[in-house]
């Protein structure tokens, strides 16, 4: 294992899901985003923060990471695929960071499902919905 994926592993894996907000030490988390780059040298890293709920000030090109997962994305969307509202405002909201206090929109990872959360079908909002045809289409 590289010390780069030594680094990943110990931000992403190390700590219970939304690590970055139990840790609670930016200190930290700049002192290990400044190490981990220093070892990728001229190799791309980009480092992603899991705190829920969403920390803007957490992601910045003077801060400690570069991104973080966008869960109000997804909750965005499973409230409007699920066809129980539409809220423009929001949709314009999750789709331009910059409303909800990011620098840029590389700063937000937009995820639907993930290892912490259930795929969409399994959702609340979902379990009305013919899986069959939506299977179907996905094809």
């Amino acid at each position: 294992m590289s010390l780069i994926s030594g680094f990943q592993n110990i931000i992403s894996t190390a700590f219970a899901p939304d690590a970055v907000r139990q840790l609670d030490n930016q200190h930290f988390l700049h002192w290990i985003t400044r190490e981990a780059k220093k070892t990728a040298r001229n190799k791309p890293f980009y480092n992603i923060a899991e705190h829920i709920p969403e920390l803007p000030e957490l992601v910045a090109a003077d801060r400690p990471m570069d991104g973080c997962w966008h869960k109000s994305f997804r909750i965005f969307t499973i409230e409007n695929l699920g066809a129980k509202t539409f809220d423009i405002e929001k949709l314009k909201q999750v789709l331009e960071p910059k409303q909800q206090g990011y620098q840029t929109t590389t700063n937000v990872i937009n995820y639907l499902a993930s290892h912490d959360r259930s795929h969409l079908l399994a959702e609340a909002s979902f379990r009305d919905i013919d899986r069959e045809a939506v299977f179907k289409r996905a094809q």
